[in-house]
């Protein structure tokens, strides 16, 4: 007999069974499956599923938790709902926090509060669909394992171990029906959107981004987790990459002190202990990879993070006359700015950069954003940069060629300087900050109003990627967010920071009638008088 019949007949004999009863508790649940939960699974899963406060925790289990939650004795229950961690790899998140939990969830949550003939949703994310099939394969095999759990499938009536489906559904004991669904995190959120889900797990979560390389991890959790029903819970979990994007802002905030969810860590090591050779051989090949794949620590400075966290926390300061003209007048204080140009999908910026005390000091950042269907006009914005410019005794600023023409209409007397490549840019500006060399106003110690543009100066400055090339190169990519940033207000600063570096910009168009022109026009004459003499053959 093939596998499928015996299946069917397990089907047949569970329908004979008494009825079908889940256990209250998760840790049960996996006891009740006949799967055995290491320490670290089973403190994880009895304080983040079923509830059990650290501190009622005794001996090796306390000393587990203390671990796992950084030393939190007590959890609000209302942070329960919002789940971020950090797991080593091989070490069962996918398959027993991930895949086990969601099956438990869908035949215990309450119901109660959906309207009639809405269907609930046991939801699953994941990068890829090679994985988000994964968590749907545990699930079906989880359910095979109990002839009455197999009995509950009511769609589709074959299933094959050996084909599983995408997705699948269940009648529960109640009558109630859950569908299993999973998706990949390349939909800009529409997975999470519409519906009431038992729980929402999202796998892999460092690693989301859509099919333009966004990253969208907050948008998906942000769509998922306020439709979780009552007593379900948005799990968001993941080997670590690096200390960027949403999933790590939210570990960083709540490890320890859960202010807007529950966070965790814990090591491969720690959750599958039979997998300490396989470790101890990788951290022998790749300490560095080791360390982020096993031990959970997100990299401080990736091939692709250009500017670290560690970098920039340790340019921040407060800057108490950041956004005034405290130094409009001050002529001994250099002053340069640098500004990035976007009026339909893109946002405008603009940065001004102060020399003082040796130090190159972020004094102002604006930025105009373009509303949906209400493009930014160009008059209006470089009207609104002009005035900044020019009530800080700024005569140039610096920007890449985009909108030129357009821009340069509307200056008036001011200068626009063409920006150099954008590699040459960053590395020079990354090179002055590892040097001490580049403060930034603390947002933590602004006003409201200048508060907001800086601390997304600072979220788009961590999410910089760099791209070493062939030959020693450099490619840069701008963070692009959901709501069409991309990277704006980070390359206007860089341009403002980067000229005083020392060295003087260069305008490829000076105006007419300034000294400037009149040694370009110069320039030109003798440049074409050389080349008339070399056509003839004259040599000096």
């Amino acid at each position: 007999m093939n596998v499928d019949a015996l299946l069917a007949e397990s089907r047949k004999r569970a329908a004979r069974l008494a009825p079908l009863e889940i256990p209250a508790r998760f840790v049960d649940f996996c006891i009740w499956l006949r799967v055995t939960l290491t320490p670290a699974q089973r403190v994880y899963s009895l304080v983040v599923y079923d509830g059990v406060q650290p501190a009622d925790l005794d001996g090796e289990e306390r000393e587990i938790a203390r671990v796992i939650f950084d030393g939190i004795e007590h959890i609000p229950p209302i942070m329960l709902r919002r789940i971020f961690t950090l797991a080593g790899g091989r070490g069962g998140k996918t398959y027993v926090l991930g895949a086990l939990r969601l099956l438990w969830g869908a035949f215990v949550r309450d119901l109660s509060t959906m309207a009639p003939g809405e269907r609930a949703v046991a939801l699953t994310i994941a990068p890829k669909d090679e994985q988000r099939q994964q968590v749907v394969n545990y699930q079906i095999g989880a359910m095979s394992m109990r002839p009455e759990l197999w009995a509950t499938i009511v769609w589709p009536r074959k299933i094959s171990l050996d084909h599983p489906p995408s997705g699948f559904t269940i009648r529960r004991p109640d009558g109630q029906t859950v569908s299993f669904e999973a998706s990949t995190c390349n939909r800009g959120g529409v997975g999470g959107r519409g519906r009431s889900f038992t729980d929402a797990l999202m796998d892999e979560a460092a690693f989301f981004q859509d099919e333009k390389k966004v990253v969208n991890d907050k948008e998906l959790f942000t769509a998922a987790a306020p439709r979780v029903l009552p007593g379900g819970q948005a799990i968001a979990q993941t080997t670590a990459w690096a200390k960027v994007g949403y999933h790590y802002e939210q570990w960083k905030q709540n490890f320890g002190h859960p202010v807007s969810g529950v966070a965790a860590r814990a090591t491969t090591e720690m959750l599958r202990p039979a997998a300490a050779d396989i470790v101890a051989l990788e951290r022998a090949n790749d300490p560095e990879t080791a360390r982020r794949e096993f031990d959970a620590e997100p990299m401080a400075e990736t091939a692709t993070t250009f500017f670290s966290e560690e970098l920039i926390e340790s340019c921040l300061i407060e800057v108490p006359w950041f956004g005034t003209l405290a130094h409009a007048d001050n002529p001994d204080i250099e002053k340069s700015a640098g500004s990035d140009m976007g009026f339909r999908s893109n946002s405008s910026a603009l940065c001004i950069t102060y020399r003082v005390l040796g130090m190159i000091v972020l004094g102002y950042a604006a930025e105009l954003r373009p509303e949906p269907g209400k493009p930014l006009r160009v008059s209006h914005t470089v009207a609104t940069f002009r005035e900044a410019l020019r009530a800080r005794n700024v005569s140039t600023t610096m920007a890449d060629g985009h909108y030129r023409e357009a821009v340069v209409e509307h200056l008036g007397d001011l200068l626009l300087v063409d920006a150099p490549s954008p590699s040459d840019v960053a590395v020079r500006v990354r090179t002055l900050m590892r040097d001490g060399r580049v403060r930034l106003p603390d947002p933590r110690a602004l006003p409201p109003e200048f508060a907001t543009v800086v601390t997304r100066l600072v979220k788009q400055l961590k999410e910089v990627k760099g791209q070493a090339t062939a030959g020693g190169g450099m490619t840069i990519h701008l963070p692009l967010w959901p709501d069409g940033s991309h990277g704006d207000i980070a390359a206007a600063f860089m341009l403002a920071v980067y000229q005083l570096y020392g060295e003087a910009a260069k305008s490829s168009v000076p105006k007419p009638g300034t000294p400037e022109w009149e040694e370009a026009e110069r320039a030109k004459r003798r440049a074409a008088l050389r080349a008339g003499e070399n056509r003839l053959g004259i040599r000096r």
